[in-house]
């Protein structure tokens, strides 16, 4: 879960910084749905929804390193200068981000249920909630920019939240031996 762990660090903060006509993500978010397809692929023997997790991941790999591409190349203003197709593509990325999520969550709640144990799951699904109306917040208050500035901080905390609770999960996950469903 470890890997998993870094790929959401580098999903949940993006940060842009310019370079004249280019911007492009600090933390290029295809390298955290990278590292959480590979993460999510070594829990496959553990639960299902790791497989669902999976797919989804690769879908946002392509979809985020397209973006990055353009960003990159500088073709953002020719290609996104449409107003309507920025939310768009703002609310393709939040949903696909928020998709992984809440398959990797679904395989923490399968394998507490399985094994008996308690891995975080009820914390981490409860931030994963307020995560995803900041997230709406966020794309509905795009046209009040104070009132998208409180959401982005909102969604900020509580994405440092999250991962803390994350890594808890990640260290109980790795102090259990816990035997595949499939073995």
């Amino acid at each position: 879960m470890k890997t998993i762990f870094i790929g959401l660090i580098f999903i949940l903060f993006d940060f842009p910084i310019s370079l004249g006509p280019v911007t492009v993500g600090l933390i290029p978010t295809f390298v955290g749905f990278f590292l959480i397809a590979k993460g999510v692929k070594a829990l496959y023997p553990y639960s299902y929804s790791f497989k669902s997790a999976n797919t989804v991941s690769i879908i946002s790999l392509v979809f985020s390193a397209a973006l990055y591409a353009i960003d990159l190349f500088a073709l953002s203003p020719l290609l996104l200068s449409n107003r309507a197709v920025s939310f768009v593509i703002s609310i393709i990325s939040a949903i696909l981000y928020l998709t992984v999520i809440f398959h990797i969550l679904k395989g923490i709640q399968e394998l507490e249920e399985d094994n008996d144990i308690k891995l975080g799951y009820s914390q981490l699904i409860s931030c994963w909630k307020i995560i995803l109306v900041s997230e709406l917040l966020i794309i509905s208050a795009g046209f009040i920019p104070p009132l998208a500035l409180l959401c982005s901080i909102l969604s900020l905390i509580i994405s440092i939240v999250f991962l803390v609770f994350f890594r808890r999960t990640d260290k109980s996950f790795t102090s259990l031996v816990i035997l595949p469903q499939n073995s």
